[in-house]
């Protein structure tokens, strides 16, 4: 027995020693691996510092970078400034670049797989790669020389990574060299950002026409609201209930299936600008807060340009550029400062069509379809084959409701995305100047606002205008009427503009700016509800003298003239209940106690806003029950977002006046109906955050940037590429517009020749590469709200650019 114990334990030890060595060479495994990818996620950092020399230049130039790894580029001319632009966008920004290009063009299936071919099926059908190369073999001579410059830079700096980016790494790719053509493709990303939901939007009119005529339609999505902030004081008559002719909800028992989620908000923004009458140096001063969605690495860039003009004129452009494009998109020059905002114009139409076979109707006769294949690259799968059929508006695809349209787009024009007249900002020397070279440009039509050093303020059009006619283009127009209402382009001269010269200040936010035949030209996509426009216009009119703080304040007003008539409303409504529970007893309190702010503490309006968004999905939810009664929508598990921006102004009617006929059959009463949205809300508040002492609005409202390869991580990995998430007040009516992806992609303040006072703050970091040390090098302050300097610090690390041999 002795003997026997005696060989276990000698077995049992060797065992032990067997599992000990196993271990340590699976650790050491482990470590092996963690090490390797480390030293070649480390090899994909860019060279800061050093010689590099490249054919394409023509004279020596540098790179360097502060301690926020702003761009500070010197150059001797304007081709070498733009090659080291790019040299710098591709160290830091390749992967978002390559996104950038291959999202219009359809081309995410070659990176991703089949995962990205419904996404690449969408963007196909408008052939923007085609459009793209259309636009370069338009270009002049001296535009494709810097373009072609750019270009080169871009491949030098993406060639000098000892690695490639490590993004290419997960997904086990390799980077393709950049193209000038690629440059519009991003051109035609950021269009699609801005203007993609348009037709979705005027579907939406279409099907609520068919559901109640123009009376549902002007009362569902009237064209003013209460907070109406035109520069030019137009107005349109708020609209009445929908009487029950038009639309009886009380005859049918129709269904909400739970609280349906609105739509994403548009991606909008904030602009303002004062006149040198209301500044202490007497020249204009400019705020820019674009609001777009809040990814990491952030859309923008921060850029300083330094080189001499052709006539040896020494110029400077500070701001942000976009990664893939050889311009600074929003910033200043010194003489001039320039800012954008989403117009939300009709940039794109549903047409209606009659086909034949193989041919359509036109108001000449039947033409025949022109048909293409597409192939789709797919990554670990065969390629894919897309049969396009396209008329003379457009390609052809097919509603939710089974019919056929011609969807037509500006992206599908060449013409539309000539980005390189914008690189003429960089000498020009008054606001009227730059406004001309807006005009000129083809790009996403944007609200464009420049400000001058001698004080002077213009609004107009960023972009190409189609020329429109007086026929109604906001829902899905018929074949007829298709070639009248987009008649070729509109004349730069008869572009809309406001300057200051009747008015100290001019401000948008992508609301209806003007009205009359300067709105007609634009057209509508369907405007913001106008509360941040409102407010802008009631700070800028209660101050006589303006600087870069107040300007920083005004950025951060969150007043709630949306939600407090919705808090009122709810207290009003649990004051006239015989009972409450304690739910609604605490909901109660909170709401008596709140501060009329969407302010992060505040737990009042919490309550108020998530009830406000129930109580507008639930009737976008009987809207859509009411179609597909009555045969407009088939059964669907989700609902169509009937409802704009200015439908708040219907809600806020069916809120105070309950008209019966609004009210399905089933419901006893008004009070019942509003009673049950809020017990949902406040469950929801419950089970998302425990405690509804715990639901205060920055905890609903917070901010959490994510890279889009981080989910496909183990978490602890995956969050390393996130920005730390934050509380934060703000929502999307107020100017410190804020959500939880979504808002303040910049705060940009300058009174151009004063940039050393100016502002610029931004979410994130500079580069794209988590072991940079510019990864997050701007976020705390950002989310802080710290006034950050526009103007680059002194330099930690300079690269050298010279010609090769």
């Amino acid at each position: 027995m002795g003997q026997r114990r005696a060989g276990n334990t000698c077995q049992g030890n060797s065992m032990t020693q067997l599992f000990r060595s196993l271990f340590i060479g699976v650790v050491l495994i482990a470590l092996g691996l963690g090490l390797a990818a480390y030293l070649t996620l480390r090899a994909s950092l860019p060279a800061l510092d050093g010689t590099v020399e490249h054919a394409a230049l023509e004279r020596p130039s540098s790179l360097s970078r502060d301690g926020r790894g702003t761009a500070i580029i010197t150059a001797e001319t304007t081709a070498d400034a733009m090659f080291t632009l790019g040299y710098a966008h591709a160290q830091d920004r390749f992967f978002q670049m390559d996104m950038l290009r291959r999202m219009p063009a359809g081309e995410l299936s070659a990176l991703f797989g089949e995962r990205a071919l419904e996404a690449d099926r969408a963007m196909r059908l408008h052939r923007m790669r085609a459009v793209a190369q259309q636009a370069l073999a338009q270009l002049p001579a001296t535009g494709r020389q810097l373009l072609e410059a750019y270009t080169a830079g871009v491949n030098a700096g993406l060639g000098s990574l000892g690695s490639r980016p490590f993004e290419y790494w997960l997904v086990g790719q390799r980077p393709q060299p950049w193209m000038a053509e690629d440059s519009f493709l991003v051109s035609l990303a950021m269009m699609v950002d801005m203007t993609g939901k348009i037709v979705n939007r005027e579907y939406a009119r279409e099907l609520l026409l068919r559901l109640g005529g123009e009376e549902l339609l002007q009362f569902v999505q009237p064209r003013g609201s209460l907070w109406d902030s035109a520069i030019d004081g137009s107005r349109y008559p708020l609209p009445t209930v929908a009487s029950p002719a038009t639309l009886d909800l009380s005859q049918s028992a129709l269904q909400v299936a739970g609280l349906a989620a609105g739509p994403t908000p548009m991606n909008g923004s904030n602009s303002w600008a004062v006149s040198g009458s209301l500044t202490s140096h007497g020249g204009a001063l400019l705020s820019n807060d674009p609001h777009l969605g809040l990814n990491v690495p952030i859309i923008w860039y921060r850029t300083h340009l330094q080189y001499e003009s052709s006539a040896g004129e020494a110029l400077m452009l500070t701001g942000v550029s976009v990664p893939g494009l050889p311009s600074v998109a929003i910033g200043s020059n010194g003489r001039v400062a320039w800012s954008m905002t989403n117009t939300a114009g009709d940039w794109a139409d549903y047409i209606a069509v009659e086909l034949d076979g193989d041919n359509y109707l036109t108001p000449d006769g039947a033409e025949p379809l022109q048909t293409r294949t597409e192939t789709i690259e797919v990554a670990g799968s065969d390629p894919v084959a897309m049969e396009i059929r396209s008329t003379r508006w457009g390609p052809l695809t097919t509603l939710d409701s089974g019919e056929t349209v011609v969807y037509r787009w500006l992206t599908q024009y060449p013409e539309a995305i000539n980005l390189m007249p914008m690189l003429g900002l960089d000498t020009a020397a008054t606001a009227t100047e730059a406004a001309t070279i807006a005009r000129q440009t083809g790009v996403t039509p944007f609200n464009y606002l420049a400000a001058d050093s001698q004080g002077n303020l213009e609004w107009t059009v960023l972009g190409q205008i189609p020329e429109r006619s007086g026929l109604e283009t906001d829902r899905i127009i018929p074949w007829q009427e298709a070639d009248a209402s987009w008649q070729g382009w509109l004349a730069p001269q008869a572009y809309p503009r406001v300057n200051a010269s009747s008015n100290p200040y001019i401000w948008t936010a992508n609301n209806r700016v003007v009205g009359g035949d300067g709105q007609r030209k634009i057209g509508s996509s369907g405007y913001d509800l106008g509360t941040r426009a409102w407010l802008i216009e009631q700070d800028l009119k209660a101050r006589q003298q303006f600087d870069e703080q107040a300007m920083l304040d005004m950025l951060q007003n969150d007043r709630a003239v949306v939600v407090q008539g919705w808090r009122d409303h709810l207290v009003e409504l649990l004051e006239s209940l015989p009972s409450l529970s304690e739910d609604e007893q605490q909901a109660l309190v909170y709401l008596r106690d709140w501060r009329a702010r969407a302010a992060e503490e505040d737990v009042g309006y919490s309550i108020a806003r998530l009830y406000q968004k129930a109580f507008t999905a639930h009737f976008n939810g009987l809207l859509n029950a009411a179609m597909r009664e009555k045969g407009l929508l088939p059964e669907a598990e989700k609902d169509l977002w009937l409802l704009n921006g200015h439908s708040e102004v219907a809600m806020i009617m069916l809120r105070d006046e309950r008209p019966a006929h609004w009210l399905p059959a089933g419901q006893d009463s008004w009070a019942q109906l509003q009673r049950q949205l809020l017990v949902e809300v406040l469950e929801e508040l419950q089970q998302d955050h425990g405690e509804l002492a715990d639901a205060r609005w920055g905890e609903v409202n917070a901010l959490h940037m994510k890279h889009p390869l981080a989910a496909a991580l183990p978490a602890f990995l995956g969050e390393r590429l996130n920005m730390p998430r934050s509380v934060q007040s703000g929502d999307v009516n107020v100017p410190l517009a804020q959500k939880n992806n979504h808002g303040q992609s910049m705060r940009f303040i300058v009174a151009p020749s004063r940039e050393a006072d100016g502002i610029l703050a931004l979410p994130g970091g500079q580069s794209g590469h988590p072991l940079s040390p510019f990864y997050r090098a701007n976020h705390d302050d950002y989310v802080n709200n710290r006034r950050t300097p526009l103007l680059p610090g002194e330099p930690v690390h300079r690269l050298q650019l010279a010609p090769a041999g």
